[in-house]
């Protein structure tokens, strides 16, 4: 009965109260979902949009009902996503890419031939949006992706024998010989 009692007051806590904590962001993220989409929209109009992380873009990809990318290396969450974005198809893009963590926000601008970054304040959180015109795959496949294939994605020389080639590697051309 305690536990449940202090479900319920935390439940019936204002969201604000938690702003202390280093989640606060993530937790505005999903209480706003339909402002944060909004703004995102407003500030890179016909761009793609994305997120450096799994939880976000799935998210934010259920409230606007549309592909949200993971962009950057994320985590093995983030693996999920390879299945369904072909950065290739995206060469050349706008995008819009959505973040809690300010400190990511300069490992994008070389991703891109032009950008700009701003600030949402959404009840007390402050988030990043970052607009970057022009992506540049190749940059991005060397960055991210060659990274990526190499901590998730390598399969070890005794078992290359019995499986195929790893789609991520194939797809990116970064299988290793």
């Amino acid at each position: 009965l305690g536990q449940a009692a202090i479900a319920i007051v935390m439940l019936l806590l204002p969201l604000r109260w938690a702003s202390w904590h280093d989640s606060y962001g993530s937790m505005v993220i999903g209480s706003y979902p339909d402002k944060v989409i909004a703004r995102m929209v407003e500030l890179g109009p016909n761009s793609l949009m994305a997120t450096t992380s799994y939880a976000k873009t799935a998210l934010l990809e259920f409230h606007a009902r549309e592909h949200v990318l993971v962009m950057g290396p994320g985590s093995h969450h983030a693996r999920q996503d390879d299945m369904v974005t072909d950065f290739r198809a995206i060469d050349g893009q706008s995008m819009v890419i959505l973040t809690d963590d300010l400190d990511e926000m300069p490992d994008f601008g070389s991703w891109f031939s032009d950008y700009t970054s701003h600030f949402l304040e959404i009840d007390g959180a402050r988030l990043g949006v970052f607009v970057g015109e022009g992506f540049r795959y190749d940059v991005y496949r060397e960055q991210v992706l060659r990274p990526v294939a190499v901590s998730y994605y390598s399969i070890p020389g005794w078992l290359k024998k019995y499986s195929e080639p790893c789609f991520f590697c194939a797809r990116y051309d970064l299988c290793a010989d």
